[in-house]
């Protein structure tokens, strides 16, 4: 059975997994820009360290396996995010 036959919901482990992820990677591109802003590091302030994380998050779920299409979203939105953080 392939990906696309897959009828059923996902096991909680992957869904706790993938949110736990996506709630990190915010936190991690937010928070490097807020504490940046916080305390006047312009390369923590001007989004470099907000895509260092984007760049990781997008590596750790390409390692544990994760689809393309999942991967590039969550760099596309990584990157997104870290342009609009203030």
């Amino acid at each position: 059975m392939g990906p696309a036959e897959f009828v059923e919901a996902p096991p909680r482990r992957l869904v706790g997994e993938g949110l736990l992820a996506g709630v990190l990677g915010t936190a991690a591109i937010i928070g490097t820009t807020f504490f940046g802003a916080w305390t006047g590091r312009s390369s923590l302030a001007g989004g470099e360290a907000g895509l260092g994380c984007a760049l990781s998050l997008a590596l750790y779920l390409s390692v544990v396996g994760a689809g393309r299409a999942l991967v590039g979203i969550a760099a596309l939105l990584g990157v997104c995010l870290d342009f609009r953080a203030p």
